[in-house]
């Protein structure tokens, strides 16, 4: 997801949006709180929002709770709101998470198409189409998604965002045995994980690579070498 696309909108309010359990009572609660809201916009926000807080929580249960959330705001707001690609994205996302995989690529899919609908509101629905795509190893979809990969590029401007994108290219040439290509990626991606500062001044520390594992830290650097 964007980073920076799930702070909450400018209200006074408790954080009745952003609950990390799902009881009834506290889907009446939040119901009544949505009812509230003045605007279709607001509302599929707050549908949003919940939905992100519960899959933070990661259950298989909240996962699934955050989906039907999400898909009310595709339903009932999609043809008038700027979330419906990350509803999209974050669809993808738990989908993914409960293995539902071929489901988790069409709403991939469906978030890339909705950036097209509402170009300023761009999410990482791409990355992670390719790290699923990757995971799967579905081979058929290499070349789609090193398209998708390359026309995302130059909006690529926090280290994270460059460090998933050249991993993603450096294995999908791997599987290919594409080793120059492969190493190029590799490189890449090392030199994004070392980056101690984001391009903005006031947000030095925003979209840093928190580190990348040692076994993927020394698979890149067997590629960077030409292995």
């Amino acid at each position: 997801m964007a980073l920076g696309s799930n702070e909450h909108p400018t209200m006074v309010s408790s954080e009745w949006y952003r609950r990390r359990t799902w009881s009834a009572a506290d889907r009446a609660d939040f119901e009544m709180r949505l009812k509230r809201s003045r605007t279709a916009y607001r509302r599929a926000q707050y549908l949003r929002l919940q939905a992100f807080h519960l899959q933070e929580v990661g259950t298989p249960e909240l996962h699934f709770a955050a989906l039907q959330l999400l898909e009310r705001v595709i339903t009932e707001y999609g043809s008038e709101t700027s979330q419906l690609a990350q509803a999209h994205e974050q669809r993808g996302q738990s989908l993914a998470a409960l293995g539902r995989h071929q489901e988790a690529l069409d709403a991939y899919r469906a978030a890339l198409d909705a950036e097209r609908i509402y170009p300023n509101w761009q999410t990482e629905a791409y990355l992670g189409f390719a790290e699923l795509v990757v995971s799967l190893r579905r081979a058929e979809l290499y070349e789609e998604v090193l398209a998708s990969l390359a026309a995302h590029r130059p909006s690529e401007l926090f280290p994270i965002q460059q460090f998933r994108s050249a991993s993603a290219r450096a294995a999908i040439h791997a599987a290919r045995s594409e080793r120059d290509l492969a190493g190029e990626a590799a490189v890449a991606a090392l030199a994004a994980a070392e980056k101690t500062e984001s391009p903005f001044r006031y947000h030095r520390n925003l979209g840093l690579v928190p580190g990348p594992a040692i076994e993927v830290k020394a698979w890149l650097e067997h590629l960077a070498r030409g292995g």
